[in-house]
């Protein structure tokens, strides 16, 4: 467990700001296969 993990979770907008509300979804699956970060 990353402490940037809790960094994205807080703001998921900082990363696909672009997507806007798609990014929260996009980012979820990101974070949980953690090819995101």
């Amino acid at each position: 467990q990353r402490p940037r993990l809790q960094h994205i979770q807080g703001k998921p907008l900082r990363r696909g700001g672009r997507l806007g509300k798609s990014s929260a979804r996009i980012c979820g699956n990101a974070v949980r296969n953690g090819y995101f970060l």
